[in-house]
């Protein structure tokens, strides 16, 4: 998954009325997403693009297959 801002804010939204935002995460930030995409077998990159704007890129594998059933042992032989 990537996802990108391309700087150019959110219109109606100031910096000063996003910092009064009463939303709180209770999360780890990158960290957090970081240690959790790992856990999965994944990583993440994330960084500035260009002169403005930030791009986040989690990249996890698809899940191991499952082990093959044996046929079940005769027990009345």
């Amino acid at each position: 998954m990537e996802i990108r801002d391309d700087g150019t804010g959110v219109p109606g939204l100031t910096p000063a009325s996003a910092s009064t935002s009463t939303s709180t995460s209770g999360g780890n930030g990158l960290a957090g997403l970081r240690e959790r995409v790992a856990a999965a077998g994944g990583t993440v990159e994330a960084g500035p693009i260009g002169t403005r704007g930030w791009r986040l890129r989690a990249t996890v594998g698809p899940p191991e297959p499952p082990e093959p059933r044996r046929p079940a042992k005769d027990t009345l032989a």
